[in-house]
């Protein structure tokens, strides 16, 4: 329980901030060249339905690993393979889907691996509940609502952010957001009382004195 609320506090605000942010980073890291603002709004495009599915996919990998731990392989490899099946045809309905709205259609592959992954993730936190008698969803309530609650207020205020950096500098827009976003985050998610917030310093402070 410890485990997934921590990788939910780490994934949701990265979630968020690649969602806001995705044009600047894009940017940031690859426009250069042969890679152009064209470019750019491709893989930006991409990246939001991509991050979209970023919380389903590091939850999916923790609770893989749980059930490898109790020496189990069938079970996630037989989800696994349904939710490929699944991608497959959401890839088929969402490209067309998107084609037919005169968006680009590449963005319908994203969301369809997104929207597989997190109904395999689905799955498997049902299957696993039912194998260990519960997951100790009221011990991990106060923790997700606090990350919640504070990916809400990042949320509002990445978006103030980009409306008032529009067309600014990507290193301005780009690492200020980051630092932006990261400070709401972490500031609302202690307030709240997110355990992982609060151990976050002593963690860094552990680390680097």
């Amino acid at each position: 329980g410890r485990t997934l609320r921590g990788v939910v506090f780490l994934s949701l605000p990265a979630s968020i901030g690649l969602i806001f942010l995705r044009r600047p980073i894009v940017a940031l890291l690859f426009e250069r060249g042969f890679f152009t603002a064209g470019s750019t709004e491709l893989v930006a495009w991409a990246l939001l339905w991509y991050a979209i599915g970023l919380v389903g996919h590091s939850i999916l990998e923790v609770v893989v690993r749980a059930f490898y731990a109790m020496y189990d392989t069938w079970t996630p490899v037989t989800v696994g393979v349904i939710a490929m099946s699944l991608n497959v045809v959401f890839s088929l309905v969402f490209a067309v889907g998107f084609s037919r709205l005169g968006l680009p259609p590449h963005g319908g592959l994203a969301l369809a691996n997104s929207l597989a992954t997190a109904l395999e993730v689905v799955v498997l936190l049902l299957l696993i509940r039912k194998r260990l008698g519960g997951l100790g969803f009221r011990r991990l309530r106060r923790g997700l609502v606090g990350s919640a609650v504070a990916s809400v207020v990042m949320a509002v205020g990445l978006w103030f952010w980009i409306g008032i950096t529009a067309g600014a500098n990507v290193w301005l827009s780009g690492l200020g957001g980051v630092f932006l976003g990261a400070s709401l985050y972490w500031a609302i998610a202690f307030a709240t009382g997110v355990p992982e917030a609060r151990q976050l310093p002593r963690m860094v402070l552990s680390r680097w004195l």
